[in-house]
């Protein structure tokens, strides 16, 4: 990698940020690259963290998103926030929010892909999603 200390004793042999001990090529630069998993759904107006669904494959990488409808990706990759949809259809009671998230490692191109959540509708507030809410209004009925 051209950094001044021999292979034999470089714990990163091509520079590219992945220690020799898990890079499957230590001698070829690995690309920026993340996995993206599926989120857990998450309940409309209710606080929610999903498990880790944004893993990069270089360490001291950087996950950043913008929020969508409430909802982002952290620093640590997962979902966070409190899931809000203001123009909801008369019938509809569910909706997938696509957030885009960017990772970023010093030295690569920063790669963006999207992370979807189903969200649930909770029209009464009451923590049941209407799918499975008896009485979605709230009004006893």
């Amino acid at each position: 990698d051209g950094d001044g200390t021999p292979d034999k004793t470089d714990n990163d042999d091509d520079g590219d940020g992945i220690d020799d001990n898990q890079d499957s090529t230590p001698k070829v630069k690995t690309a920026l690259d993340f996995t993206v998993g599926t989120p857990a759904e998450a309940k409309e107006k209710a606080e929610y963290t999903s498990a880790v669904v944004v893993t990069p494959n270089k360490p001291n990488s950087t996950i950043t998103s913008q929020p969508v409808n409430g909802l982002r990706v952290d620093e640590t990759g997962k979902v966070v926030g409190t899931p809000e949809i203001s123009n909801w259809g008369d019938e509809e009671e569910e909706r997938n929010v696509t957030i885009s998230v960017t990772v970023s490692h010093d030295g690569d191109t920063p790669v963006t892909k999207n992370v979807v959540v189903k969200v649930l509708r909770d029209t009464d507030g009451d923590g049941t999603p209407d799918k499975t809410d008896n009485d979605d209004d709230g009004d006893g009925i």
